[in-house]
């Protein structure tokens, strides 16, 4: 039966492990979005209310439809060492806005956001990296 699978979808011999891994991680992944995004949408309605959830969903279209051309327009023409540069250094700048964004007006609450956008970071370059050697790896790059 497992070999009907296989040559239904097309996967190779010894390629049985890979796939398999990719589904866990897809599902585990597609899991974790779907818990996340009905926290943030809860969250969001909770704090801004329902009559901003169509100009929400417009500006994330537009937003969306901008990073793909952007994507699309430079993804061949980047070297690896330089993309990989750029989304490091957009983790970073998530970070710190992320933090700025929510911190307090005191001084001490400026420096508690700091700390936190630097431990932020730190953790997003280590899963983000952790998450490119994976893929990397399984893909044999």
């Amino acid at each position: 039966m497992l070999e009907q699978l296989d040559k239904k979808l097309l996967i190779q011999q010894g390629e049985r492990g890979n796939v398999l891994y990719f589904l866990f991680f897809f599902m585990l992944v597609s899991a974790g979005m779907s818990i996340g995004r009905g926290t943030a949408d809860a969250l969001f309605l909770k704090r801004l209310g329902i009559e901003y959830l169509p100009l929400m969903y417009i500006i994330q279209s537009m937003l969306l439809a901008a990073v793909s051309l952007v994507y699309t327009a430079f993804a061949d023409r980047i070297p690896a060492e330089k993309f990989f540069r750029v989304v490091f250094a957009v983790l970073i700048a998530i970070a710190g806005c992320r933090s700025g964004i929510n911190s307090g007006r005191s001084s001490a609450a400026v420096g508690q956001a700091a700390t936190e956008a630097v431990v932020t970071a730190i953790v997003y370059l280590i899963v983000a990296d952790a998450a490119i050697n994976i893929l990397f790896q399984q893909l044999g790059i």
